[in-house]
């Protein structure tokens, strides 16, 4: 069942304004951050560094010839996108941690669930999609939010990508949604029900941002789509990217950014 537009979310894990972070961590310019050149996300036998979509097993097609490939390009006959971050999550991984307890993994950033996890990378500005890839434990706690959350943040208002729960109480909720926060409220615009609830497992996490135009929202995990847009959003460019994760135990194992203009 779809979730109604215009209704108020509860207030989440670091949402309360959507703070920046002390230090917002920006890239270097090369669009690979934390991650060797011999590095293969996907498996798909092709090193990061010259892969035309990292974190996507396919073809390295690139009609355009801007250096993201088809796969991974919402424009892949127009030559103007660009990573701006290619983090695999390696020690030495890009982001900083505004709240919560992560480990740093061989190959993965762990969040332990307890309370409010927050990461934030600067650098980012003008058209973007974001794409991240997580393994869930578990969530923690009855009765408590479960919620992650993917946003590009410069401004007062944000449009953002989040699954977000609060069950064992009267009026409970399990969804995905495109939510827009205008600075006071949280009001989802677009939202699809979680049958299972938020649940273990990989997920990703694939949103896109278009100044004056749409943001879409695609996330789930392996047959199990979500996919949410709203056709005027608020986005006017972003000078970080956040994750935000409330009482969720997951592994991190990935995050792409991809700007165009």
């Amino acid at each position: 069942m779809r979730r109604m537009a215009g209704l108020v979310l509860l207030a989440g894990c670091g949402r309360l304004g959507f703070e920046p972070a002390i230090d917002a961590s920006p890239s270097d310019g090369s669009g690979l951050d934390g991650a060797r050149a011999s590095h293969d996300e996907d498996g798909d036998g092709v090193p990061d560094a010259t892969d035309v979509c990292p974190h996507l097993t396919g073809s390295q097609l690139d009609t355009d010839g801007d250096g993201v490939g088809d796969d991974c390009d919402w424009e892949p006959t127009i030559p103007r996108q660009h990573f701006a971050l290619v983090a695999t999550m390696e020690p030495g991984q890009p982001f900083a941690v505004n709240q919560g307890t992560f480990t740093q993994l061989a190959d993965a950033l762990h969040f332990d669930g307890v309370g409010c996890g927050e990461l934030v990378h600067g650098g980012v500005a003008g058209d973007v999609q974001i794409d991240i890839g997580l393994d869930i434990t578990s969530t923690v706690g009855a009765g408590t939010q479960h919620q992650i959350t993917l946003s590009a943040t410069g401004g007062p208002a944000v449009d953002f990508g989040e699954l977000n729960e609060q069950l064992g109480q009267m009026g409970s909720f399990s969804n995905a949604a495109l939510t827009r926060y205008d600075g006071t409220t949280f009001l989802v615009k677009d939202g699809r029900t979680l049958p299972s609830n938020i649940h273990p497992g990989r997920l990703t996490m694939h949103l896109v941002l278009v100044p004056g135009g749409a943001a879409t929202f695609d996330t789930g995990w392996p047959g199990e789509p979500y996919h949410l847009e709203v056709p005027a959003t608020v986005y006017t460019g972003a000078t970080e990217v956040g994750i935000r994760i409330n009482n969720t135990i997951l592994d991190l194992r990935y995050v792409v950014v991809i700007t165009g203009g």
